[in-house]
């Protein structure tokens, strides 16, 4: 299951306090399997067929499909071996320009709030996010500019 993250200003954080103005940072997102020891997703379509929502559409192209193992070292997905290269991994779409997130502004002034409702600090959300693998942006720059 997907989840979307937001900016809320920290004097908001809690449902008591009001609601204040969320920006929309991003979603972190299923994105299949992934080969830990080749840096390469099992995807048919490689990285930009995993979200097909994200790129143009094109008839000849195949989304959402997996080969059985990395075409790379041979390694397929073997789900009681944890120490197994190849696992399931989760991208993140950046819906806002990442560098506006990492300004002192930012990190001073807000939290990032799951939709679950848990809230992080900047810098901890930003180290959690670096654990993805994949990435992908689909932000409008001056919208992010107008409101940051």
């Amino acid at each position: 299951m997907d989840t979307s993250y937001v900016l809320v200003q920290k004097r908001y954080k809690s449902p008591a306090a009001g609601k204040g103005v969320k920006i929309v940072v991003g979603e972190m997102r299923y994105a299949g399997l992934f080969c830990h020891k080749c840096s390469q997703s099992l995807c048919i379509g490689g990285i930009d067929c995993i979200h097909p929502d994200l790129v143009e559409k094109k008839p000849d192209v195949i989304f959402f499909r997996w080969y059985g193992g990395c075409v790379g070292c041979g390694q397929g997905y073997f789900p009681l071996d944890p120490h197994s290269p190849v696992q399931p991994i989760w991208s993140f779409v950046w819906k806002m320009d990442p560098k506006r997130i990492e300004t002192s502004d930012v990190k001073k002034n807000y939290v990032v709030q799951s939709k679950d409702g848990a809230n992080y600090s900047v810098e901890n959300f930003l180290k959690f996010v670096k654990k993805c693998r994949i990435y992908f942006m689909d932000f409008d720059t001056k919208a992010t500019n107008d409101i940051l």
